[in-house]
């Protein structure tokens, strides 16, 4: 994708385009997730009913609202079209022919069929788009880490993107450390590198010390996951930090932090 219009100078702009692309194919996802509950639905009515023609004027607005997402791409409008006649040219007359297949729909379920085929289609090319957004935006920030242009550590605590986390001095030193590290695991022989006392008991043959270290670097990153939380706005249920599969430690969850 080197080619690529939103190959840009300002890697500020280049993280909006990402976002906002990103927004619009989650906005047509949850628009298809409402197609399926909506089909759902129209199996159980009968025709001929009120609930019968809500669901059917409900579908055509639904169908609309995915048609006005193909053209409403905001500031990505010229990455857009260059993303649809260079990597799926073919893809507008069939959008265009799904299109004109519910119009000639005999009833309800047939409707269904249509716009679902329609929706599903968009849904696809919508997330394809934000992720070749998404690539370029990794390779700007991979080779940004090593000048750290995305995050700074500062005397309050660790600024990244221009927020400021604060935390205290040993946390905000872990949140550095886990900056570094976005592409690779950090388990607590890694994390313990932070602090003289945890490298000293973290592999301590003395049990309940190398347990009672191990509690206090989880309680660590739990507290940087709290002020990750508050900084960016994030959902209770987002993990900043999360932990790699099987235990293989832990990796900063840097597209949470877009």
């Amino acid at each position: 994708m080197k080619n690529a219009p939103w190959n840009t100078d300002d890697i500020e702009i280049l993280r909006q385009k990402w976002r906002l692309a990103d927004e619009t194919a989650f906005n047509c996802e949850q628009l298809f997730q409402k197609i399926e509950i909506l089909r759902i639905r129209a199996d159980h009515v009968v025709e001929g009913t009120p609930e019968h023609d809500g669901l059917a004027v409900e579908a055509r607005n639904v169908f609309i609202a995915v048609g006005q997402k193909v053209i409403e791409s905001g500031l990505t409008m010229p990455d857009w079209n260059w993303f649809v006649d260079n990597r799926i040219p073919d893809e507008p007359e069939h959008w265009k022919k799904l299109g004109e297949n519910w119009q000639q729909a005999e009833n309800l379920g047939e409707l269904f069929d249509c716009i679902e085929a329609f929706v599903r289609a968009i849904c696809k090319a919508k997330r394809e788009f934000a992720d070749a957004i998404k690539v370029s935006l990794n390779a700007w920030e991979e080779a940004d880490d090593n000048q750290a242009s995305w995050y700074q550590r500062v005397d309050n605590g660790v600024r990244i993107h221009g927020k400021l986390v604060e935390i205290r001095r040993m946390d905000a030193n872990v949140l550095e450390f886990l900056c570094k590290r976005t592409s690779r695991n950090s388990t607590y022989d890694d994390l313990a590198t932070v602090s003289d006392t945890w490298a000293d008991h973290v592999s301590s043959s003395h049990t309940p010390t190398q347990v009672s270290t191990k509690k206090n670097i989880r309680s660590c990153l739990g507290r940087i996951n709290n002020a990750l939380r508050t900084a960016f706005n994030l959902r209770k249920k987002q993990m900043p930090i999360k932990l790699v599969e099987r235990g293989m430690g832990w990796k900063l969850n840097k597209d949470l932090l877009q």
